[in-house]
């Protein structure tokens, strides 16, 4: 039961549902890492083999530079704060995708460390955790 506003609601009366998409649904693969709404509001999903845009009905794997491995896993998605897109791959490399779409960076000066997690502030500043240091 789910309680909401002094009122309770059994999950028959609730207007919110679930419903799994899996590689029969056009995901390319059913490992998913990270999601995140995009400014353009599609779901952005990062899986084993890739970035994908999801417009609520299909999956269309989006090109962009991979880790100098070749692997494109991605591990995690997060929205910049112009609408662009930050990208870790699985590696550790990052990657930022331009609000347009039209571009893939990669940061220069990094160390080639796997990086852990990156963060934007609000000023458009990026921080960046290495296991032994913050960039």
């Amino acid at each position: 039961m789910f309680v909401m506003a002094g009122s309770a609601f059994t999950a028959e009366q609730t207007a919110w549902f679930a419903r799994a998409w899996q590689t029969d649904d056009g995901l390319p693969n059913n490992h998913v890492g990270a999601i995140a709404q995009g400014a353009d509001g599609f779901l952005w999903v990062g899986t084993a083999v890739g970035l994908v845009r999801f417009d609520g009905i299909r999956f269309t794997k989006f090109p962009y530079a991979a880790a100098p491995n070749g692997d494109e896993a991605v591990s995690s998605v997060s929205v910049s704060t112009n609408g662009g897109m930050w990208i870790r791959m699985r590696s550790g490399s990052m990657a930022w995708l331009s609000p347009n779409l039209s571009q893939v960076l990669t940061p220069a000066g990094l160390p080639n460390s796997r990086a852990m997690a990156a963060i934007e502030c609000n000023d458009g500043r990026v921080w960046f955790a290495y296991p032994d240091s913050v960039w």
